[in-house]
């Protein structure tokens, strides 16, 4: 088994969250960020959040995968329908890696109330399980 892809995670895939599993056959390489500000998140009514263009700089983590976890991830984020997998650098990194961005930006199911994105400094934007969103706010 060759992990010669790299994929950049943001949402529900990470560490701890609810759809981690996705990841088991994955290798967990570093907490990483987009390189340029060049991105920006939303929460949406689904409770995930989705990346499109804009001005800010995305935190998330950087996984190893072969092509078979790389499959599995294209069809759980619909590649080429809801989401489009595209090529990025991050900060620290040498590599390009890859990143779900999502296909429609003008039409954001937000979420409604809460939405567990941080803000932090130098325009990176995270986000965060409801029970640790209360613990960074307080």
């Amino acid at each position: 088994m060759s992990d010669n892809n790299y994929v950049f995670i943001y949402g529900s895939l990470k560490r701890g969250y609810h759809n981690a599993h996705w990841m088991t056959h994955a290798t967990y390489i570093n907490d990483a960020v987009t390189s340029k500000a060049e991105y920006e998140m939303h929460a949406t009514s689904g409770m995930f959040p989705l990346v499109v263009p804009g001005d800010k700089k995305i935190a998330g983590e950087l996984y190893a995968v072969d092509d078979s976890v790389l499959k599995a991830l294209d069809l759980l984020e619909g590649n080429g329908d809801i989401y489009t997998r595209v090529q990025i650098k991050l900060s620290g990194v040498d590599a390009l890696c890859w990143m779900y961005v999502y296909n429609f930006p003008d039409t954001i199911p937000l979420a409604d109330g809460l939405e567990f994105l941080v803000d932090m400094q130098d325009l990176v934007q995270t986000w965060l399980r409801p029970e640790d969103y209360f613990k960074f706010k307080v």
